[in-house]
């Protein structure tokens, strides 16, 4: 029978568990007063019409329990009134269409498709979110304890290291600084002492410079090569008015 016309003023189409065969025909998206369409629980085979898309008025879709394949049309995504979706259980693949009706329903609605990813299913399209492993207790532990061991044996020659250095900034005295104040003199100024500090670059100075530097109260430094070929740079300190006092009396002593 060849049918002649097309009603569109269908509101409500329900032919579920009919084991109705075959395609869905895409005259469907011609009835455009549709406002829910229920073919589930049928043996329809084929892709979902992309005429479905056409519906504006559609609210409730159920397309579960047949054999559908294909991808679900993104047109779907755009239907402002579909409340309602349920394409479970047919063999639909790709990427399920993003949308504020389509996102906002329940997982349930898209399970049992084996090739179909995205929201509301766990499994992305770049891959299946697989929650990480965790460690037993007993493996955490032993690679806490290996952790520490690393940083005491790490720290350990640090320290010694350190010390080491220290020791001979504190105890090391340059010979022209010597010659300059005097062993003798440089002993009774205890209160006025010189403080050896590890500091920066520079290279050593002159006794000319040395002065006019010391008149300024400026910080002095020199550098030296010390055994192990360790090269340290040290910061002294002096009080301007002790400074100015060993630096006369050496004067003095050369005029003589």
């Amino acid at each position: 029978m060849e049918q002649q016309r097309v009603l569109t003023s269908y509101a409500t189409i329900d032919f579920s568990g009919n084991r109705i065969e075959g395609l869905i025909p895409e005259s469907i998206g011609l009835l455009k007063a549709l406002i829910a369409l229920n073919l589930s629980n049928n043996v329809f085979t084929g892709h979902i019409p992309l005429s479905l898309s056409n519906l504006g008025k559609l609210e409730s879709l159920d397309l579960s329990s047949n054999q559908l394949s294909g991808t679900i049309p993104n047109g779907l995504g755009s239907l402002s009134f579909l409340a309602y979706i349920n394409v479970s259980h047919n063999h639909l693949k790709g990427e399920i269409p993003q949308g504020t009706q389509i996102t906002g329903q329940p997982k349930s609605s898209f399970e049992g498709n084996a090739g179909l990813c995205g929201l509301p299913l766990q499994d992305t399209c770049f891959g299946t979110n697989v929650p990480p492993t965790q460690q037993p207790p007993e493996e955490e532990e032993e690679e806490q304890v290996l952790n520490w061991k690393g940083v005491a044996i790490g720290y350990g020659p640090g320290v010694l290291l350190g010390l080491a250095i220290a020791h001979l900034v504190a105890t090391y005295k340059p010979e022209w600084l010597v010659k300059i104040i005097g062993p003798n003199k440089r002993r009774s100024h205890s209160s006025k002492t010189w403080n050896p500090l590890v500091f920066g670059v520079r290279k050593c100075v002159r006794h000319d410079q040395l002065k006019d530097e010391m008149q300024q109260g400026t910080q002095i430094t020199w550098q030296t090569n010390l055994p192990l070929n360790f090269k340290v740079y040290i910061k002294m300190v002096e009080f301007l008015d002790a400074a100015e006092e060993e630096v006369k009396v050496a004067k003095k002593k050369r005029r003589k």
